[in-house]
């Protein structure tokens, strides 16, 4: 709510933070994820962490806590200069009611904590897309080589999960347009897997699958527009 909370309730609560672990984490995640979505969440965020309550929930190392508000104060330096047409990206509900934004500053924790040892009770989803990051981060690099073409969609697919994430941490807003049609391609491609299996007289298999990425790639690269298109590249395989 952006207030502040009166000094000798503040010292209470640092002397006091240690009992954090005596609560119950769904209690505890509650109130984190409603903090992370609020309006005012990186003042209260600062708080937090200077009063000890989030290095109870998230088992920081005490030495790296300027480092961490640093961070996070980055993030939402970022946060506000990003494009006008992707601020709403950031309400995007994950699960829980945990919003896009509160999940990108969970992932900035995921750089100074390992997830195993926080006191929160989080869905599978949530996990699914830290995990995604913590594994993908040092493949992220990618995007920062000038790719086009096919290059540039094997380094998309490779941060399938979280790649608006990498985009936005990296600054790389250029790229929005081709992560935008990347993501259209892989949800609603020309042609799916029964078409193919129709068209080329297949069984269910690996191959299927195969054959599916390749045809999504080439739609990316714009030489699949039309279902024509697609049956003519498959066509193409069976010379092959």
């Amino acid at each position: 709510l952006n207030c502040d909370i009166e000094e000798r309730t503040r010292q209470w609560i640092t002397k006091n933070s240690s009992h954090l672990k005596e609560v119950a984490s769904e209690r505890i995640t509650l109130e984190i994820i409603k903090m992370l979505n609020a309006e005012h969440s990186f003042r209260a965020l600062q708080m937090a962490l200077k009063d000890g309550i989030l290095d109870e929930v998230f088992s920081f190392n005490k030495g790296k806590l300027e480092f961490i508000i640093k961070n996070i104060s980055l993030f939402y330096k970022k946060l506000k200069e990003s494009p006008e047409d992707v601020r709403n990206t950031f309400n995007e509900q994950i699960d829980m009611g945990l919003s896009l934004k509160g999940l990108m500053v969970l992932e900035l924790f995921t750089q100074f904590s390992d997830i195993k040892h926080w006191r929160l009770s989080l869905s599978k989803r949530i996990k699914t897309r830290l995990g995604g990051f913590i594994h993908s981060k040092d493949r992220a690099r990618c995007l920062l080589r000038g790719l086009k073409g096919k290059e540039l969609y094997d380094c998309f697919r490779q941060l399938y999960g979280n790649l608006f994430e990498f985009i936005f941490f990296l600054g790389k807003w250029e790229l929005l347009p081709e992560m935008k049609r990347f993501y259209r391609v892989n949800k609603n491609p020309i042609v799916d897997g029964e078409f193919i299996k129709k068209h080329l007289g297949l069984d269910e298999g690996p191959e299927i699958g195969r054959i599916v990425e390749a045809l999504k790639r080439e739609e990316f690269l714009g030489g699949i527009k039309t279902v024509e298109d697609a049956k003519e590249f498959l066509n193409g395989l069976k010379g092959n």
